[in-house]
């Protein structure tokens, strides 16, 4: 009998930690999607600025937009939400979330889509 009150006290703590770590990834996405509010735009364009260059115009445009998106775009954007919504890291923090690991999340989502494109980038060509 004793065994099964441990079961149960040890299964509202799983269910507990789990919904810290769903409302934690919550949170991840909630802050990517709002830093690629501003690199999206910025690396279209820059995107389509890379069409100028030689070659085929589809690749050329997909080489300018990743490199764009998963360096000096998200550089910019982080930038820009810094400046214009530096209050909303507060938020985060109060959540148990430090800013520069949210940095390091968007950073590190970025280069797990980065390496996908190349590898895939790399099986067309």
């Amino acid at each position: 009998m004793v065994s099964m009150k441990k079961f149960i006290i040890n299964d509202r703590f799983r269910k507990k930690e789990l919904i810290k770590v769903k409302n934690k990834i919550s949170l991840f996405n909630n802050y990517y999607k709002d830093i690629h509010f501003f690199n999206i735009p910025f690396s279209l364009i820059v995107g389509c600025l890379g069409v100028m260059k030689k070659g085929s115009v589809i690749f050329e445009m997909m080489d300018s937009f990743t490199t764009s998106m998963f360096s000096g775009g998200l550089l910019l954007s982080l930038y820009f939400f810094n400046t214009r919504y530096s209050n909303q890291y507060y938020f985060y923090i109060n959540k148990g979330l430090s800013k520069w690991f949210l940095l390091l999340w968007c950073f590190s989502i970025n280069f797990i889509i980065f390496i996908i494109y190349v590898v895939i980038k790399s099986n067309i060509l």
